[in-house]
């Protein structure tokens, strides 16, 4: 049981995680991404106008929620690894099934 309970709480420092991250690269855009020089600036000044547009906004959350459910789910499959199961089948079930 207690096996269970440190996953749960891996699970939720990873998902804190990762969730602050993202409020940190999100900040620091907003804050400091119009002082940068040259492409990086313009990219950034887009890349705000895109996330204060209410529309625009939600739909890059989505999309942000849907890469990072695919990304951990990639992770998980990966370290469960395979999962491909092959049915054992018995010599006399088959000679049951061919008469």
């Amino acid at each position: 049981m207690s096996n269970a309970g440190d996953q749960r709480n891996r699970q939720i420092v990873w998902a804190a995680v990762i969730l602050i991250g993202i409020g940190l690269v999100v900040s620091a855009t907003l804050l400091f991404g119009r002082k940068l020089p040259g492409l990086w600036g313009e990219w950034a000044s887009t890349l705000i106008g895109v996330m204060t547009t209410p529309f625009l906004m939600e739909a890059s959350f989505v999309l942000i929620g849907i890469s990072i459910v695919a990304v951990v789910n990639h992770v998980a499959a990966e370290r469960s690894g395979d999962e491909w199961v092959d049915p054992e089948v018995f010599e006399s079930v088959e000679r049951d099934q061919n008469k």
